[in-house]
């Protein structure tokens, strides 16, 4: 059976409108590169919702260098096989801030690439994700965004 109302992907316009609200959050320096990197590896990459929550900071960086793609392990794709996504020119620049300026705190803090703001031995959620997705949609775009 077809969907009634078929699903509305992005349009580059409404990506950018989206990606320039991000930029106009910088305020709040802790959270605002991490969620335009979650939202530019959600969007450009086509990571998965479970995929952006349990990327290790292992699989983000290599020598101190940030990567120019990533090898997801089996163990955290769908389909349990291993997968390998290329990243954008703007991803791997966000992804080098990233790391740049939560090296200590990351370091520190364990494995995660993206710990949650609660326990940091934990990784973030995947409703904190579809939160900050639809917050986005709703700022930006005036309409309901989910993953």
């Amino acid at each position: 059976m077809i969907p009634s109302d078929p699903i509305k992907a992005l349009s580059l316009g409404e990506l950018d409108r989206c990606l320039a609200w991000l930029e106009e959050q910088r305020t709040d320096e802790g959270n605002y590169i991490r969620d335009y990197l979650i939202f530019l590896l959600f969007c450009d990459a086509g990571l998965r919702v479970a995929e952006l929550c349990s990327l290790r900071l292992a699989t983000l960086h290599f020598n101190s260098i940030a990567v120019r793609h990533l090898d997801l392990p089996a163990a955290i794709c769908k389909n349990n096989r291993p997968r390998t996504v290329p990243l954008t020119k703007r991803a791997i620049g966000c992804l080098s801030v990233y790391l740049r300026e939560n090296k200590a705190r990351m370091l520190k803090d364990g494995e995660w690439a993206f710990p949650s703001p609660q326990r940091a031995i934990d990784h973030i959620t995947p409703r904190a994700i579809q939160y900050m997705i639809s917050n986005v949609g709703a700022q930006a775009l005036e309409r309901n965004l989910h993953p």
